[in-house]
């Protein structure tokens, strides 16, 4: 699970559960902060969490990867051009005429642009991703 801290704490933090011992402790991610609560997709075996910025005039979507026994989550990326006056949501997705399964980010948008998704800019910042690591 991944939430925003509480109160004025716009801090990302991170917990996972299992059967045999439940809720883990909260962890503070190292330099990821948000407005807003996060999104958070498990993709291609890796779990990415979108959010939106945390100063007062970051409207900027952002997001990171974590890849299991890979270390710490990655650092912040930002999605240039992409705004939202709230969190977003995540999920995986494939068009009915698709041929495989894509990241899709939905949000409000900011300012002129209402509402918006963002899947083929997820999947090339994906694929950039991958291929620099």
């Amino acid at each position: 699970m991944v939430h925003r801290g509480s109160g004025n704490d716009t801090s990302l933090w991170h917990t996972t559960c299992t059967s045999a011992e439940g809720w883990g402790t909260d962890n503070k991610f190292r330099a990821h902060s948000s407005l807003e609560g996060p999104g958070l997709a498990v993709f291609d075996n890796r779990l990415y969490c979108v959010h939106r910025g945390h100063g007062s005039g970051d409207q900027n979507l952002w997001w990171t990867g974590y890849k299991p026994g890979s270390g710490p989550w990655a650092d912040d990326q930002k999605f240039p051009g992409h705004t939202s006056g709230a969190g977003p949501a995540v999920v995986v997705y494939r068009d009915k005429n698709g041929t495989q399964d894509q990241l899709m980010v939905i949000h409000r948008g900011y300012g002129n642009r209402a509402a918006d998704t963002d899947s083929a800019e997820v999947q090339a910042q994906i694929a950039a991703d991958e291929d620099a690591g």
